[in-house]
């Protein structure tokens, strides 16, 4: 099977990126008949999948990581295709207690269990970033660097993190992103991120994804596939008397663009073939898609799939005229 289509979606908070992974979710569920998981580093994160029934109807699988005492250990193990249980595992398998999560075959995925998941969706880089700097910082030693300061008031500590546990938590991302969760054997894996502010290697002021600090701000989209920010976007129409007027609406963006104020450009891209990209900005000439409470970026591979469906068919009808 090859690599999933992995999707990142980044933005300020509230412009929609839950909604978004809600819209894919059933997107993927009414294309493909396969059902899903979700990884939470904040309880809120499953609000529209419990809002609609997809948990109680066992569409999606939510798991909330955000109270995890082994948080590495658990990042780790979700990336390899681990999931926690609450029943026998299999035919005549051992009875596990509720929320039993270890690396042992109990919580392996089998391959039976495969076939019928499709996509995972995880929120997101930031919280999970994070999640495992607090663990860090939790740790008595400092996990191999000395805290930056310690301070300690009735039984309570609190501890700074030095550059190296940061790098630490990069190199981590890294390896769960690219080496863990896009080798799953799945259609899609969907990420979420707020936006943060970093630097290039020439020192330059970047926007993009926020992961552990802001050292990889600009490398992380280039771990995706696809990678689209969330923003607001000013059109002009028309009111009911024909006048014209400003209005404000929420876009996704699949190309690179500017900050209204301050110049530097949020970086997003699509994967596709060259031969159907006119047909893609013939679709969305603005380089953006238009987010509603109906259609989102569902809207978007929905078209995507017609457009590359429609340029099969060419192909062929060009082979059956040779």
């Amino acid at each position: 099977m090859s690599k999933p289509h992995s999707i990142l979606i980044y933005a300020d908070s509230g412009d929609t990126k839950t909604t978004q992974t809600y819209f894919l979710a059933k997107y993927i569920y009414e294309k493909y008949g396969l059902k899903g998981r979700i990884i939470g580093s904040n309880a809120s994160d499953s609000a529209p999948f419990e809002q609609s029934g997809l948990i109680e109807k066992g569409v999606v699988d939510f798991f909330d990581i955000s109270n995890r005492e082994t948080a590495l250990g658990d990042v780790r193990k979700l990336s390899e295709g681990y999931w926690p249980r609450d029943a026998t595992q299999g035919k005549g398998g051992p009875k596990v207690e509720k929320g039993y999560f270890k690396k042992d075959d109990n919580c392996l995925t089998t391959v039976a269990q495969w076939k019928d998941i499709g996509f995972y969706i995880i929120e997101g880089i930031t919280g999970i970033s994070s999640l495992l700097l607090n663990h860090i910082r939790s740790q008595e030693e400092g996990v191999g660097f000395k805290h930056s300061y310690k301070y300690e008031e009735e039984g309570y500590v609190i501890g700074g993190l030095q550059e190296g546990h940061y790098g630490l938590v990069q190199q981590e991302l890294y390896k769960v992103i690219v080496q863990g969760f896009a080798c799953l054997p799945v259609k899609f894996i969907i990420w979420t991120a707020l936006t943060g502010k970093g630097e290039d290697k020439k020192k330059n002021s970047v926007y993009g994804p926020q992961g552990a600090g802001s050292a990889n701000t600009y490398i992380i989209p280039s771990w995706f596939m696809d990678c689209w920010h969330l923003g607001n976007e000013k059109i002009v129409g028309k009111n009911a008397k024909g006048e014209e007027v400003e209005a404000e609406i929420k876009v996704g963006w699949f190309t690179r663009h500017p900050d209204k104020d301050t110049g530097i450009e949020y970086p997003a891209k699509i994967r596709a073939m060259p031969e159907i990209l006119p047909e893609v900005y013939k679709a969305f000439p603005k380089g953006y898609v238009r987010l509603g409470y109906k259609v989102g970026l569902d809207g978007f591979y929905k078209e995507m799939d017609k457009i590359v469906e429609g340029y099969h068919k060419e192909q062929e009808k060009g082979e059956i005229e040779k």
